[in-house]
């Protein structure tokens, strides 16, 4: 697995603050005397100083939003993009929101980060 599989780091932030409760095979971590570093769990130590995020992988962030998501690959000029959308018809008010960005990961935890942030999920 590489970074290309797992959520960014901003994401891996984002989701933390808004309360990602999920383990994952990996997670980010941060420090003051580091650059960010992925690695895969469990990392057993505590060390004080750093900052430890979830980055799950794209099938992980699709057993959090619990709807149909249809993902695409396409590209944009001579880059590879993903999007992940979902449309909700039974609500009382419909929706749909769909996020485009460099990998399936990331692209999925925009769609959870939307769907948390307005308590769809």
């Amino acid at each position: 697995m590489t970074i290309k599989h797992t959520v960014s780091l901003a994401r891996a932030k984002k989701l933390k603050k808004l309360g990602w409760e999920k383990e994952t095979l990996f997670i980010w971590r941060t420090g003051k005397k580091i650059e960010p570093l992925l690695l895969q769990t469990p990392v057993f130590d505590d060390l004080e100083g750093y900052e430890h995020y979830p980055a799950p992988i794209a099938s992980e962030i699709l057993e959090k939003i619990l709807y149909v998501v249809e993902i695409e690959t396409f590209m944009l000029g001579d880059k590879v993009r993903h999007a992940a959308s979902i449309i909700k018809m039974d609500l009382p008010t419909p929706w749909h929101c769909k996020y485009e960005a460099n990998t399936p990961a990331n692209a999925l935890a925009d769609c959870w980060i939307y769907l948390k942030g307005e308590k769809l999920i």
